[in-house]
């Protein structure tokens, strides 16, 4: 086994040391401590495994976005919302104020369960071809769009989708 190991480690640091090499020709990268930083950036962008201790971790929620509540009156815009999240679709109360799209699990609830920066993203009508498991009072699908990000599917009926979807598109704007 523990020779096993050995030759497992030197495989390991002849990766290591290809890979340097790779980075360095590839970004032309001349003095050993500029290839260090590279490095190192290029290993915080992938994940890390084994280090789960299967715990939750309580979400950081900024004292600004602690301001705004559910029933903010100052709002642009709020109501209920269907969100598709993991496959479902769920109730939450929305607030859309100064680019933010804060979603409340109910109306009078005084800080958001999550809060979405929307400016950048793109509002868009869901085609009803791509409706799937949607049923019953005239349900009507926008999504918001982000390079990078899964897209974020809403509905709700026609009237109310139509007014979210115009604010939302003011909000995505740099004003």
């Amino acid at each position: 086994i523990f020779i096993a190991f050995c030759a497992n480690s030197v495989r390991i640091e002849e990766s290591a040391s290809e890979m340097m090499e790779i980075v360095k020709k590839e970004l032309g990268i001349s003095q050993e401590e500029d290839l260090t930083l590279k490095m190192i950036e290029i290993r915080s962008s992938f994940k890390k495994f084994g280090q789960s201790t299967g715990k939750k971790v309580k979400k950081y929620i900024p004292q600004r976005l602690k301001e705004v509540t559910a029933n903010d009156s100052d709002s642009q815009m709020s109501g209920w919302l269907l969100r598709r999240s993991k496959g479902r679709w769920k109730r939450l109360w929305f607030v859309l104020k100064e680019q933010v799209l804060y979603a409340y699990r109910a109306s009078e609830d005084v800080v958001a369960s999550q809060s979405i920066p929307v400016l950048g993203y793109e509002v868009e009508k869901v085609p009803e071809s791509e409706y799937e498991d949607m049923s019953g009072e005239s349900k009507f699908l926008f999504r918001l769009v982000h390079p990078g990000q899964p897209p974020l599917m809403f509905a709700t009926d026609t009237h109310s989708a139509e007014r979210w979807m115009f604010s939302l598109q003011e909000a995505t704007l740099l004003k």
